[in-house]
């Protein structure tokens, strides 16, 4: 879940050229977003979340990179944090499509993409079922593909 809000983080230079009423958000100022938001903070803060996505990101992007030399089908691994993306050479809607029946939520984008995003807060128990889903996924995909 998310919940809207607007912002604009500046240096000190163009926070000095912006006047009152020169730039505008939607979701700007509102008390109950700021409240939501700050929460949030406390929570990434406390949990050391962002630490945490950038250790399941390396391991993510580092089995992703191996199923890579098994699978040729794909073409490129690459990502920050636990956002990533394995760049296939064909359609990657098998791949969601098969996920998705499995329980498993991916993104396909530009046709050849899958894009994960997992939650920051994710339990191992469900990373390791996520990849293994995944790898057959892929597995399927390449054996389509080789025909």
């Amino acid at each position: 879940g998310g919940f809207p809000i607007g912002a604009i983080v500046a240096s000190r230079k163009v926070e000095n050229i912006l006047q009152p009423g020169m730039h505008a958000s939607t979701f700007g100022g509102s008390p109950l977003a700021c409240s939501a938001s700050l929460a949030l903070f406390e929570v990434l803060k406390k949990e050391k979340l962002v630490a945490r996505s950038a250790k399941l990101g390396a391991q993510l992007k580092a089995r992703l990179s191996e199923l890579k030399k098994t699978y040729p089908v794909i073409a490129d691994v690459r990502g920050k944090g636990m956002m990533t993306a394995i760049e296939l050479k064909c359609e990657a809607q098998p791949v969601y499509d098969f996920c998705l029946k499995r329980g498993v939520l991916v993104n396909v984008t530009q046709g050849n993409i899958v894009r994960l995003a997992p939650c920051l807060n994710i339990k191992m128990g469900d990373f390791e079922k996520a990849l293994k889903i995944l790898t057959l996924a892929i597995k399927n995909i390449s054996n389509t593909n080789e025909n």
